[in-house]
């Protein structure tokens, strides 16, 4: 599995596991909702997100980067 589509999977169980929307997600981590829906949309060519954004994701569901990686 390509490690990009393994990396949404994992964000987007988390998000369902931990009840978080996307807009509290995005208001948390200072991130735009728009480029968060697409990174974790399955249509087309999946959007990148940074490094400071993935870190924002992973101390807003309170994960570590073992769970992620």
């Amino acid at each position: 599995m390509d490690n990009r589509i393994a990396l949404r999977v994992e964000l987007e169980k988390a998000i369902a596991e931990t009840g978080c929307t996307l807009s509290s997600l995005a208001e948390y981590g200072g991130l735009s909702i728009g480029n968060l829906s697409a990174s974790l949309q399955h249509k087309g060519k999946l959007r990148p997100i940074t490094m400071k954004q993935f870190r924002y994701v992973n101390r807003s569901l309170r994960l570590t980067r073992r769970t992620l990686l």
